[in-house]
């Protein structure tokens, strides 16, 4: 840098500058799914798939969630105990090998007919998976726009292989 003033001083000056690039902005969070609750079904064995009033307060927070989140998806997951797989095992094998649905498939197959019957949600917002445990119960979760669900131990059910039972009483 050299400068001169009116009256003729001079100065001079060297110095040295780095340009560098600016550092990347941070990487948008990516949507993740959350779990909302599951629902138990294992107090009505006169009903094993039934909508239980506790199942609808559950729902219930799971129908707020999807109304906050208008373009998230909702997994519910069905499952069922060892003990009920060994005696659908035992009937299809009686009723030579024709397939009836799981109660794990029936279960999560009830649960989307109340969000979608009583509580108005659109049904392509809902996905049906089955998988085993020592319960029963379907599990509910959120699945945002951009998330995605891990599909690991899970089977999607064939919808049109289940019959909705709604909620009847006991004969």
């Amino acid at each position: 840098c050299n400068v001169v003033d009116d009256t003729g001083k001079q100065a001079t000056a060297t110095t040295t500058v780095s340009v560098l690039a600016p550092p990347p902005p941070p990487a948008a969070a990516l949507p993740v799914t959350s779990s909302l609750c599951t629902t138990s079904f294992e107090r009505d064995k006169a009903r094993p798939v039934r909508v239980d009033n506790e199942a609808k307060a559950c729902l219930d927070d799971v129908t707020m969630s999807l109304q906050q989140n208008p373009n998230a998806k909702l997994a519910l997951v069905g499952t069922e105990d060892a003990k009920e797989q060994a005696i659908e095992a035992r009937e299809a094998n009686r009723k030579h090998h024709t397939e009836e649905p799981s109660e794990a498939a029936q279960r999560a197959a009830d649960t989307k007919d109340y969000l979608v019957t009583d509580k108005g949600i659109d049904p392509s917002r809902i996905v049906l998976y089955t998988s085993t445990a020592d319960s029963e119960t379907v599990t509910t979760t959120l699945v945002p726009l951009g998330a995605t669900l891990d599909p690991t131990g899970l089977t999607p059910v064939d919808e049109s292989k289940v019959k909705v039972q709604g909620r009847k009483p006991i004969q």
